[in-house]
């Protein structure tokens, strides 16, 4: 009996990414997580916040919403991916975003300060923890 093996390849073309779970899986060497739709949905749902409640309500109390809502859109699942530096870098740099849209400033100091003050969560830490949690 003799096996004919078909090559793959164009249906690999195909295949840049899949969704399982709420994770995009991105083709590559490694496994691999793509954190852009993650990204695209905090920003959409901290603009959707932000839109309702602009500046009318105090900076508490719109970072607690940004807290228990977006944060969590934001990380969903990365415990399952291996992160590297730039992506968690990549994280972090959406959340200094928000902050500088949100306090009117563009220096990364006084934005770092502030997520200090009103202890909203770094995203390493976050995601630090939910590593740890996973593994003891």
């Amino acid at each position: 009996m003799m096996f004919r093996v078909m090559p793959f390849e164009p249906l690999m073309e195909l295949l840049y990414h899949g969704l399982y779970l709420g994770i995009f899986i991105v083709r590559s060497r490694n496994f691999k997580c793509s954190l852009t739709n993650a990204k695209k949905s905090f920003y959409r749902s901290a603009n959707a916040i932000f839109g309702k409640i602009g500046r009318i309500a105090p900076e508490e109390t719109i970072l607690e919403l940004i807290s228990s809502k977006c944060i969590p859109v934001l990380i969903y699942g990365l415990e399952a991916c291996p992160l590297l530096k730039s992506d968690l870098s990549s994280l972090d740099f959406v959340v200094n975003r928000f902050f500088m849209k949100l306090f009117r400033t563009n220096s990364i100091d006084i934005v770092k300060q502030c997520q200090y003050h009103f202890g909203f969560p770094f995203i390493l830490t976050t995601y630090s923890l939910a590593i740890h949690h996973l593994w003891h």
